[in-house]
């Protein structure tokens, strides 16, 4: 909530951001499906800029990504239930 606070989720029109996320699940969608190998390939992720870098499976942060959103959409529920 905090970081949505910053941000100033609650004065921006939602459009562009729900465009932005279909364009970005289209494109990972077409970079899966041309590798045979894709969900177990390993890719590194640098979550900070200088912190050393940790190894996941595609399936593995696409897993993660999908529980994160889900958190985000409760909060949205819950937001909407306070009103």
């Amino acid at each position: 909530r905090d970081w949505c606070d910053r941000m100033r989720y609650d004065a921006v029109p939602l459009e562009a951001a729900v465009t932005t996320l279909n364009g970005l699940t289209k494109h990972i969608g077409n970079m899966v499906r041309v590798r045979n190998d894709a969900f177990e390939r390993k890719v590194s992720v640098h979550d900070l800029p200088g912190e050393t870098p940790y190894f996941r499976t595609v399936v593995e942060i696409l897993q993660q990504e999908t529980k994160h959103v889900d958190e985000h959409l409760e909060e949205i529920r819950a937001t909407f239930a306070d009103t």
